[in-house]
């Protein structure tokens, strides 16, 4: 009789940059294990390598000077978060070499007429030409998922992780996912597990991340026992909406530009929050620890203060055109605590990507979190693969039995009434109030908004990463 679960070596969860880098690397490390690579969609995911401009910057510094110089930014911009300085050594010494590994596999790069790889300037380092450009993120995607497969790694799209599985001794030994076909279970028994399950972003309402990403993380993570750090630093962007282009938001300080008042009337921006928007140039995603947050603070205030209003705010541009923006969550900093080798505080469970952390804290450079990917996925898929050939299988009865059990509690339709709002605990002290949602509540129920219609258990973890992304979420004003 065939077992009603699968089973393998090394469990990748997530198929974007860190899910693809990690399944190769486990792969390699242990030739002849059984990786498998379980993703909610078959093509391009996560917000790295399924972006809208199918282009992404890549922090790979090649110089010991320009590694020094990045270092100190990455520790100053980490505060009030927290940071590894051990991880950022191993982020900023490891990423070129990862970046000349996607070159060995024909991923195109940005270069000169000379053919020379270009390094072009960073978020929040306008100065320090330290990033590569990925062009053609199809190409990209492709050539990855190509290695991965040649490696003999396993890949089972349309599965979505609702709950990472505990043996008898609590280490991680696979995951219970919903199949997203038909909405059953799916039992994945696995000796060591990889979450590279992406960020945050995807839960809130608006949202720039990409496809496949289902913002999961933070509470599987946090079920498991992981110990997490600087969950509450989500990324935003002043985006235009409908449709989500990013807004360049320092352009409000041009004459003629502001904000549009309810007469039709431009409002310029008051000389000292348009002063901040001169430092706002610098960087896209809105700052936790720097003088211009001023800006976003002055502009998210009446999103902040007008629950009666559409969530947007309209505004004028120097050439005349007029637009509505919002903060759209973007990516965040969080995730689960991890070792220089991406190894989590759970015995099995690795972690990389968006829901690792540690090696940025509260602000990054940009092109960071990228390089974090292909660094730390490397490791983690590494030494899950070391741990799991030194750790014996878990016996078929445990996976048996919960996957019998799973059968009887699992509801008969994936369109069962959703749980009631569970209580939401105070902001951390401090924490800045007021980003665009308009109370807790708000946040509860519209966090979920796009799982109502999916299974129980995807929407029991959706609301579990809510809560442990909210409970120190920090806002813009």
């Amino acid at each position: 009789m065939p077992n009603p679960f699968l089973r393998c070596d090394v469990l990748v969860l997530g198929a974007g940059l860190a899910g693809l880098r990690a399944a190769w690397a486990a792969a390699e490390a242990a030739p002849g294990a059984r990786v498998l690579l379980a993703a909610p969609r078959p093509g391009p995911s996560g917000s790295a390598l399924a972006n809208a401009n199918a282009r992404l910057g890549i922090l790979a510094p090649d110089t010991d000077a320009l590694r020094e110089a990045l270092a100190a930014r990455i520790l100053a911009l980490a505060a009030p978060g927290r940071v590894e300085p051990a991880l950022v050594r191993i982020l900023l010494e490891e990423a070129a070499a990862r970046v000349a590994e996607l070159a060995a596999l024909g991923v195109p790069l940005d270069r000169d007429p000379g053919g020379a790889v270009r390094r072009h300037p960073a978020c929040f380092v306008p100065d320090l030409p330290c990033a590569v450009l990925l062009p053609d993120l199809p190409r990209a995607q492709a050539l990855l998922a190509a290695r991965t497969l040649n490696l003999g790694v396993r890949f089972q799209p349309g599965l979505a992780a609702v709950r990472l599985l505990p043996d008898p001794k609590g280490a991680a030994c696979g995951a219970l996912c919903v199949r997203l076909a038909d909405g059953s279970p799916v039992v994945v028994a696995a000796r060591a597990v990889v979450a590279a399950l992406g960020g945050p972003a995807a839960l809130f309402e608006g949202s720039l991340a990409g496809p496949g990403s289902l913002g999961l993380g933070p509470g599987l993570l946090e079920r498991a026992g992981a110990r997490q750090d600087n969950q509450g630093f989500v990324q935003f962007f002043w985006s235009e909406v409908p449709g989500g282009e990013f807004f360049r938001v320092h352009t409000l300080a041009a004459p003629g530009a502001g904000l549009c008042a309810a007469d039709g009337s431009v409002r310029p921006l008051p000389p000292g929050v348009a002063a901040h928007a001169a430092a706002r140039a610098t960087h896209c995603p809105a700052a936790w620890g720097r003088p211009d947050a001023a800006l976003d603070r002055f502009l998210a205030t009446p999103l902040a203060t007008r629950p009666d209003t559409d969530g947007t705010l309209a505004v004028a541009l120097a050439d005349g055109r007029r637009t509505r923006i919002a903060p759209l969550a973007h990516s965040g900093n969080g995730g689960a605590r991890v070792d220089a080798h991406g190894a989590t505080t759970v015995t099995g469970l690795f972690a990389a990507g968006e829901c690792a952390t540690g090696m940025h804290g509260a602000d990054r450079v940009g092109g960071a979190m990228a390089a974090a990917a292909l660094v730390f996925g490397a490791r983690a898929g590494a030494d899950a693969a070391r741990h799991a050939t030194a750790t014996p299988p878990v016996p078929d009865k445990l996976f048996i039995d919960l996957m019998n059990k799973t059968r009887q509690e699992w509801p008969a339709s994936p369109c069962a009434a959703a749980p009631g709002p569970a209580p939401l605990p105070a902001p951390a002290p401090g924490a800045l109030l007021g980003i665009f949602k308009h109370s807790k509540e708000i946040i509860t129920q519209s966090l979920i908004v796009d799982l109502l219609d999916s299974p129980l258990p995807m929407r029991e973890a959706a609301l579990r990463s809510a809560l442990t992304v909210v409970r120190d979420l920090h806002r813009i004003a």
